[in-house]
């Protein structure tokens, strides 16, 4: 008769047994561990945004198709964080405390406001919403920020309001060659404010004008990208920015 041996695991092979799964157990344990604070993360995230995410920066993958830096770079002025302080753009940020200075010296209903201390309080209370507006977090303090949004709020709302109403005796209106590259400095994707800061900054100037401020950004618009003015109208009826798209 043939005989056939049965191996039989021994006590050492169930303990490898068990090492193994308690190892696997303690593996699955940290994943889920790891993706229930990335999932908290995300939630938190979000439940802080008031704005979406509206204004981005140009991928770097996207720079090296581009011909010239003029085409994602500013090449006068600076809007919003991404390109402030740079020193190119230094000359043209006395341009802007002059024409924030004519918007407050213009008598609004017949009475003269602290416009200035309204302006600031209500890009205040729109700072975070602002903020959450950018792709990235934007490392500047609080007052400089808000500073900013008045600074750069207030000069596109007086450039639109002045291009509108044929007021071209300031001295970057009296020269032509200048308003082509402001309108293409105001139309790159990274020099941006949201478009709720300038609605709020227009509502507290009181203009005594029936155009809205889309209506006027679409004709400052329009020197560069021409429409008729029955499409300007139509557009005009949108809701904040989407009418500058």
């Amino acid at each position: 008769m043939e005989h056939h041996g049965i191996t039989v695991l021994g006590s050492s092979s169930s303990e490898e047994d068990q090492d193994d799964l308690k190892n696997y157990e303690e593996s699955v344990a940290a994943m889920r561990k790891r993706l229930n604070e990335q999932r908290k993360e995300i939630q938190t995230r979000r439940s802080g945004r008031k704005s979406p995410v509206c204004i981005y920066r140009v991928p770097p993958s996207l720079n090296g198709i581009s011909p010239t830096p003029e085409t994602i770079e500013p090449e006068m002025v600076s809007i919003g964080p991404y390109h402030r302080g740079k020193d190119e753009l230094l000359e043209f940020e006395s341009y802007k405390s002059q024409f924030l200075n004519l918007l407050l010296s213009r008598e609004t209903n017949g009475r003269r406001h602290d416009l200035l201390s309204e302006y600031y309080k209500a890009m205040k209370k729109l700072e975070e919403s602002t903020r959450s507006c950018y792709s990235e977090s934007i490392p500047m303090s609080s007052p400089d920020f808000v500073e900013m949004m008045v600074l750069d709020g207030c000069f596109i709302i007086e450039l639109f309001r002045r291009m509108s109403a044929d007021e071209d005796d300031h001295p970057i209106l009296t020269r032509l060659w200048l308003i082509p590259i402001l309108t293409r400095d105001l139309l790159k994707l990274q020099n941006q404010l949201p478009f709720f800061v300038l609605e709020k900054l227009f509502e507290i100037s009181n203009f005594r004008t029936e155009h809205s401020l889309t209506l006027l950004a679409l004709e400052f618009f329009n020197h560069t990208l021409p429409r008729p003015s029955e499409v300007l109208k139509r557009a005009s009826k949108l809701r904040g920015g989407q009418a500058l798209a």
